[in-house]
């Protein structure tokens, strides 16, 4: 039998950092893994774990016995630090958890008592059934063999205990992943932890979301993406710690659900979080921990292993490395377009767009025609001389019109600036009614 007693002060301790709030937190984290959560009691700590039901994430929390007011295992002969087999308990975790987030904010709250009773585990270990009888359980009748948990919280200024009983269901033999094949280890700071959140919000609810996670020599990439949305993250050396970054480029492709919700969980605590990965390794370690001290009131560890699929690291661009092996290379002058009229006398230069077309003077049907785009380079620019061939025209020029091409696609549209007289064959007017097939319906009857 367990009996697990943590008292809360908000005189001393602020509510957001006492251990009834840090439980619950934790407790929160573990309802994103599994429906259900296996506890298991050692002599010295206490574990939470949960593991999905695709079998591909497993998360634990390691709970010590210093983080307690009070921790004991019960046997026949008193409190034992030895025990032939841990006791071991499941449950539905968001049961639990449930009742914890109802009164994580009562400051009236001072006391919270669990106490986990198994009979079967209790007689192996000399203990009776009346000895596994809690005092708030009714002494009528045979003593229950059922395996249950009770929660128990007091509050000591209205001296009200309100007590909760819970079933267990039955135990289940709990496998962490094995840790072999993971040989390299970086640290991310709360900052990068900010970061990574800010930009992978939008996709972190979505139930088909997964994260590509791409290890350089100097920076880490992070590409996450849905159905419908993607996004890119990334993190330079200088956002991390302890990166020794491997000779090859690691690649690796998991679902983003877990590793969202560890993200969180880690910023929420502002704690570094600790990564482990390996070329051959079936899974990555996330880790997050409060090493018990005196600054920390409720010391704990958490992990979760993720399963992924390791994935070709990614083509090198081929314009990557141009300008690697000469240092003193000078790219190439790039081209310009130039719009000019020029007849060999001055250069003009007028104002860089073309004027409206209906405010051309409509001299003659050949000097409302425009001149094509031509070609010269920076070299060859300043000073530069077409020869016109084309017949004599009014139309402004403009000089040394550099276009930066845009990646767009290409949709049929008509020209916003296209003058109907332009085109020989057109004979209807620039602007008429607009036909009925073309109005828009009123959203509202007069």
């Amino acid at each position: 039998m367990l009996q697990v007693i943590t008292n809360r002060n908000p005189a001393t301790t602020p509510i957001h950092r006492d251990g009834l709030t840090a439980l619950t937190t934790l407790l929160g984290c573990l309802t994103r893994f599994d429906e259900d959560v296996d506890i298991v009691c050692h002599p010295d700590t206490m574990e939470f774990s949960a593991l999905n039901d695709s079998r591909t994430a497993f998360c634990r929390i390691s709970i010590h016995r210093t983080a307690l007011a009070s921790y004991s295992i019960l046997t026949g002969a008193g409190e034992q630090s030895n025990l032939g087999s841990a006791l071991s308990a499941c449950m539905k975790t968001k049961l639990l958890y449930s009742y914890l987030k109802r009164y994580v904010g009562n400051p009236n709250i001072r006391q919270i008592e669990f106490k986990i009773i198994d009979p079967e585990w209790g007689l192996r270990h000399g203990l009776s059934l009346e000895d596994m009888q809690d005092d708030d359980e009714e002494d009528d009748g045979p003593p229950s063999k059922e395996s249950r948990l009770l929660l128990r919280l007091t509050e000591d200024e209205k001296s009200i205990t309100r007590v909760h009983r819970f079933r267990l269901e039955e135990t289940r033999e709990v496998r962490c992943p094995a840790e072999a094949d993971h040989r390299h280890t970086l640290t991310m700071t709360p900052q990068a932890l900010v970061l990574i959140l800010k930009r992978l919000k939008p996709v972190m609810a979505a139930a088909d979301g997964s994260v590509v996670w791409t290890f350089y020599d100097d920076r880490i990439v992070l590409e996450a993406e849905t159905a419908t949305i993607s996004t890119t993250v990334t993190l330079h050396i200088a956002d991390l710690d302890d990166y020794i970054p491997d000779p090859d480029v690691v690649r690796m492709s998991f679902h983003i659900r877990e590793f969202a919700t560890f993200i969180q969980f880690a910023d929420k605590i502002a704690v570094t979080m600790t990564i482990k990965y390996g070329h051959e390794a079936n899974s990555i370690i996330l880790s997050a921990a409060l090493p018990p001290n005196q600054e920390h009131i409720f010391p704990f560890s958490i992990s979760a292993h993720i399963a992924v699929s390791h994935l070709p690291p990614p083509p090198q661009p081929a314009n990557q490395s141009i300008y690697e092996d000469a240092a003193d290379a000078v790219p190439p002058p790039r081209k310009i377009r130039k719009l000019s009229n020029d007849n060999g006398g001055s250069k003009k230069t007028m104002r860089p767009y073309p004027s409206p077309s209906h405010a051309v003077s409509a001299s003659s049907e050949a000097s409302r025609r425009r001149h094509p785009l031509q070609e010269v380079t920076n070299a060859n620019a300043e000073g530069a001389r077409v020869e016109d061939r084309r017949e004599e025209s009014n139309t402004p020029s403009i000089a040394h019109f550099a276009a930066v091409p845009l990646l767009l696609e290409s949709v049929a549209m008509a020209d916003l600036f296209d003058n109907p007289w332009e085109d020989e064959e057109a004979a209807g007017p620039e602007f008429g009614p607009t036909p009925d097939t073309e109005r828009f319906t009123p959203l509202f009857d007069d």
